[in-house]
């Protein structure tokens, strides 16, 4: 009797759980989309699109997939967001050491400017203006690292501290008096550029080697002005090759000019090494104009150079030239995109001011970006965009991503779901490569060159992948290029000690969370890097299999289960303090300037959003759900850190999402950040 009465109790409490799960469990997804909060609009929308994205919000790309309450959806954009973060932090490293080197090779310039061969000595006037220009350009730079730093004259002192202090102000237009009359060519400095943004902001060590390389970019030497010319062949003598005695050390400075060409590109200027290799011909010269002649014949034969102009200046007569052939101490690397921008507001072609985010898109080969392109002179604009095609392939890293992005706006596969050919995934894939573009731009604010315009319910599976295998594919690459070049680099060798000292030493914010780096030096960047290879080839095989009804096995499964927490791990979350993410993930950098307006061109992204896709599986639709970094793109009258940004984004000053984007997104607009703190704790 007692056995059947525990049967019977065993019973009913089977139908009762039975009961209790068809009601947790709707039978339709959009049951399931109503039990997660979406509206009856919202449904309508998505059965419409296969996509929505949501105003819930998280800190970190990352968190959905942890915390996560429907089957999930591994987006494109979670494994950039990935990359981005420890590839900045990765950069960061390397800029540290760079401005741990900075001040001993300025110090080294200024010490050999007197270094005169008798080839200069025949014009005593031109070669005391062109030593005193050397030796204020250099040591307004040296100035900005190190206050204490002063020379005995004492016009000159006064001139070096008062450029210091409009430097550090970062606001204005102006041609400081020792500079020169303004010309057209040059009209003067726009002060704002030297605005610290991008982790620059996170040291002193780090805000003050952004003002002085940022320095060194800007002022130029111009080949067509005697003083200007001898003056940066007087810097560049002093550190020609036969200055020094150990080919090492000589070694050693080059280098740190020509830091990142593998990682961006060339050049766009001549800088002070081009300079030094000229100072070796200098014993035969007669006089400037012959090495002027020599220096223009160079610049006819290599125009690939000068591609983008960064001053206050007129336009030039020749149609077909940028700016005039001159050296930098410092140059700042060529672009793609910066080249695109430079060619899309030429004043002598178009009527704008600014250019449009989509043009990037357009280059890689969207045909939604392409289409979307609003402008009076669209034909002329394809065109020029068209021809600017090909700068945006190459052998550098920074190319070698912007391929990674061509995949995701390249035709779908054909055996992709439907959902894919839509205009409103197109709009999707769209918003990813340019908040992608955006997150580079970030990384590089300060060496890249930046344009200026003249003046079903069987079980569900774990999940899916977005089912672009051959993204996946190059994102392996990419990673495996990218570790293998900061390797060779030193990222993975760089001494850290002198980063906790400056913690220790109040130089560094020890609290400053987003840097999580600097905080655990001795994170093992070359294990994260070759992490974050795995995940990509794991990721492009699980795509495949699923483009063509594959099933998955366990470790599959397991592996779409636990990769929230494998990407955290990517972005210095160890342990469980994935749980507590920072609040650091919108970033904003001005990549195009109007200085005469006083007003700059801005891209970014916000904190990531919540996206739902209905994916087809074993014919039905299964509500999934993922995350997505919204792009931003707006003209601002100062240029943003990315504090002001995030405080922008928390209020209602916020800009709108662009137009093309909107169509997708829950109510056509962005609001208000409704974060999602929240963890459901299904691992």
């Amino acid at each position: 009797m007692v056995f059947r009465c525990i049967l019977f109790l065993t019973f009913m409490m089977a139908l009762s759980v039975s009961a209790q799960m068809e009601e947790q469990v709707p039978a339709t997804w959009q049951g399931v989309a109503r039990k997660s909060g979406l509206t009856d609009t919202d449904i309508a929308a998505l059965e419409s699109n296969r996509i929505l994205i949501t105003n819930d919000t998280f800190k970190q790309i990352f968190f959905p997939y942890i915390s996560r309450r429907n089957p999930l959806f591994i987006t494109s954009d979670s494994l950039l967001n990935a990359y981005h973060v420890l590839y900045e932090e990765s950069i960061a490293r390397l800029e540290t050491a760079m401005a741990q080197r900075l001040p001993g090779i300025l110090r080294l310039i200024l010490q050999n400017i007197d270094l005169t061969d008798d080839y200069y000595r025949k014009d005593p006037e031109l070669l005391a203006a062109a030593q005193t220009r050397a030796t204020l350009v250099t040591g307004i730079a040296l100035k900005l690292i190190d206050d204490s730093y002063h020379v005995q004259d004492a016009e000159l002192d006064s001139i070096m501290s008062q450029e210091v202090e409009r430097i550090v102000a970062a606001e204005g237009h102006m041609m400081p008096d020792w500079l020169g009359t303004p010309d057209p060519s040059f009209m003067g400095l726009d002060y704002s550029r030297y605005k610290p943004r991008g982790f620059y902001t996170r040291s002193e060590k780090l805000t003050r080697y952004f003002r002085a390389v940022s320095w060194l970019q800007s002022i130029p030497f111009r080949v067509s002005r005697d003083e200007e010319l001898l003056s940066v062949l007087l810097l560049g003598n002093g550190v020609a090759r036969n200055r020094f005695e150990d080919i090492g050390e000589w070694v050693r400075v080059r280098s740190f000019f020509r830091a990142y060409t593998s990682f961006i590109g060339a050049c766009d200027d001549w800088d002070l090494m081009t300079a030094a290799e000229r100072t070796r011909n200098l014993s035969g010269m007669k006089s400037v104009e012959d090495e002027r002649a020599l220096l223009m014949k160079m610049a006819s034969a290599h125009s690939e150079s000068r591609q983008i102009n960064d001053q206050l200046r007129f336009a030039p007569e020749n149609p077909n030239e940028v700016a005039a052939p001159n050296f930098r101490i410092i140059s700042a690397y060529s672009i793609p995109d910066a080249i695109l921008f430079q060619r899309t507001t030429d004043i002598r072609v178009f009527d704008r001011a600014y250019p449009d985010g989509l043009e990037v898109a357009a280059a890689l080969g969207s045909a939604f970006a392409q289409n979307n392109l609003q402008d009076p002179q669209k034909e002329q604009l394809l065109e020029t965009i068209s021809s600017c095609q090909t700068y945006f392939s190459g052998e550098s890293l920074y190319l070698m991503y912007m391929d990674v992005l061509k995949a995701l706006v390249d035709v779908p596969e054909p055996d992709a779901p439907d959902f894919m050919a839509s205009e409103a995934w197109q709009a999707k894939s769209c918003n990813t490569a340019l908040a992608g573009w955006a997150q580079l731009r970030h990384t590089w604010a300060l060496q890249a060159k930046q344009s200026a315009t003249f003046l079903g319910e069987a079980a569900a599976p774990a999940g899916f992948v977005e089912p672009v295998p051959d993204f996946f594919l190059r994102m392996a690459l990419l990673a495996q290029s990218t570790r293998s070049l900061l390797r060779s680099s030193g990222a993975f060798e760089i001494d850290c000690d002198t980063i906790v000292d400056d913690i220790k030493n109040g130089e560094m914010d020890s609290h400053n969370k987003p840097d999580r780096l600097l905080q655990e030096p001795n994170i093992n960047l070359d294990r994260l890097w070759q992490r974050l290879e795995q995940i990509s080839r794991r990721l492009e095989v699980i795509a495949h299999k699923q483009l063509r009804q594959v099933p998955l096995d366990k470790s599959e499964e397991a592996f779409i289960r636990s990769y929230g927490r494998a990407i955290a791990r990517i972005m210095f979350y160890e342990g469980n303090t994935y749980l507590s993410p920072r609040d650091d993930a919108p970033k904003v950098i001005d990549v195009h300037a109007c200085p005469a307006a006083g007003r700059y061109l801005h891209v970014g992204v916000a904190r990531p959003r919540k996206m739902y896709v209905l994916y087809p599986w074993q014919g039905k639709s299964v509500l999934c759900e993922g995350a997505i970094m919204p792009y931003y793109e707006f003209v601002n009258d100062s240029r943003l850190t990315k504090e002001a940004w995030k405080e922008k984004l928390d209020s209602d000053r916020r800009p709108p999402i662009p137009e093309w984007f909107s169509s997708v997104v829950s109510g056509g607009k962005l609001g208000k950040p409704n974060i999602q703190n929240r963890y459901y704790g299904r691992i």
